[in-house]
């Protein structure tokens, strides 16, 4: 997925907080790819997946959706699934998901891209309990999760190593219960002038480039 949809600029994910943003764990316990033990948890689940038909939803303009959706689609056939991959634009996306529940996409394929440089934004925007869907489009609603990263963020400042240990929890709790895969985190790449230098880069928002902390050589 990665070499073929952002041609080889991204990693994989270790869990829904990208690596290098905190608090991104590499300590999470995740899942691995394995269609034969995916068959053997259908049976033990007294599901038989062959014949069902489950539509994904993607954003059209997305080229790096556009390219590894079809990757989804040959993993679910082997296990019968028949995965309908279907680009529309994102606002339509966005509606759709948001609207009546009979007529949503059953995986939405996301990129999340946080408002501000702390994972929290990732933990609270994708999976805190919502009155009604807006960006939660996995439905996943879990107060003692939301309790968990509330807490997490309030301590963030002042005990460092508790806010750790909860957020911890918290990404595992999302790992285990399984409402969302994290596929792969993506990388920018940006070019600069080698005649430039200084802290004029946001590590976070690469198109952001503050010109004041820059100067020639």
């Amino acid at each position: 997925m990665i070499q073929l949809g952002t041609k080889g600029a991204g990693t994989p994910s270790k869990g829904p907080v990208p690596q290098g943003l905190r608090p991104s764990d590499p300590g999470l316990k995740n899942y691995e790819y394995n269609i034969e033990k995916a068959k053997e948890l259908f049976k033990q689940a007294g599901v038989d997946p062959k014949g069902l038909k489950l539509e994904l939803t993607h954003a059209a303009e997305n080229e790096v959706e556009k390219r590894f959706a079809p990757l989804l689609k040959e993993s679910f056939a082997q296990l019968g699934i028949d995965l309908e991959v279907k680009p529309i634009l994102w606002n339509q996306q966005w509606q759709l998901a948001k609207g009546d529940p009979k007529k949503a996409q059953d995986i939405f394929v996301l990129l999340w891209w946080p408002s501000f440089s702390d994972g929290y934004d990732n933990l609270k925007g994708m999976f805190h309990s919502e009155d009604a869907p807006s960006f939660n489009l996995a439905y996943w609603y879990n107060k003692d999760f939301d309790k968990l990263i509330d807490d997490a963020y309030a301590l963030s400042g002042t005990d460092k190593a508790k806010s750790k240990e909860l957020y911890h929890q918290a990404q595992q709790m999302l790992i285990d219960e399984a409402p969302a895969m994290y596929f792969f985190d993506a990388k920018k790449n940006l070019p600069m002038n080698a005649n430039l230098e200084g802290e004029g880069t946001n590590p976070n928002y690469a198109n952001v480039i503050f010109f004041n902390r820059l100067k020639t050589k």
